[in-house]
């Protein structure tokens, strides 16, 4: 994986590289980039909420469609496979997979 920046953005090719692969992904399964992230972070047994910040009413009415979404299986697995993340450990509680966003292990 590529760690270089790019230009004076001070932004990795990995991180230009993974929000192209995220973005490509909203537009397959119609929705968006802000919504499916919010939708995959409820999707973990684990998460009990989610806290976003919107300064417009659009983004606010954009966050609730997460609500909305269905999380496949096959989602998730497109989703790691852009990221480059896959569950590290099982939790004793629920024997659900614990993702560590925006880490990689092997």
């Amino acid at each position: 994986m590529q760690y270089r920046k790019v230009g004076n953005s001070g932004l990795k090719v990995s991180t230009i590289r993974t929000a192209r692969g995220i973005t490509k992904l909203t537009q397959e399964i119609g929705t968006t980039p802000a919504a499916l992230a919010i939708a995959w972070i409820l999707h973990n047994p684990l998460v009990a909420s989610s806290i976003t910040g919107a300064t417009k009413p659009s983004q606010v009415d954009e966050n609730l469609k997460a609500l909305d979404m269905k999380i496949t299986p096959e989602i998730i697995t497109k989703i790691e496979a852009i990221l480059q993340n896959k569950p590290v450990i099982k939790t004793m509680l629920t024997n659900q997979p614990c993702y560590f966003v925006g880490t990689r292990h092997a």
